[in-house]
This record gives structure tokens, C-alpha cells and sequence, in this order.
């Protein structure tokens, strides 16, 4: 979420592939949140949590 990939195609193939068609359905589709929005708030979140790396 926040520049760090959990998934990548080239490590669990199936598993991948299982969750891109997931995401096509259209229930889910319409329901996921906007990746920037979503993007944006979890940055936002960390840092008021997270102290500063010096």
C-alpha cells in the first residue's frame, strides 16, 4: 500500500491471477476504494503514528 508490493506475479502466479479476476467482479469492482484516496489516508495515517526516522 504504501510503495511496499506484497504480491507480485512473478513470485505467487496463481495466487495473482486469483486476485486481478477477483477484482474484475462486479460487485467488487464497484465497492473497491479509489487507490489514490486510499493511498493518500494510509500515508497520512502512518506518519500520525509513526515517529520520524531521523
Amino acid at each position: 500500500m504504501v510503495g511496499v508490493k506484497i504480491l507480485e506475479a512473478s513470485t505467487l502466479p496463481r495466487l495473482h491471477a486469483w486476485v486481478q479476476n477477483f477484482k474484475q467482479v462486479p460487485v467488487i469492482k464497484d465497492n473497491l476504494p479509489d487507490y489514490q484516496k486510499l493511498l493518500a489516508h494510509m500515508t497520512r495515517l502512518r506518519k500520525s503514528r509513526v515517529p520520524d526516522q531521523v
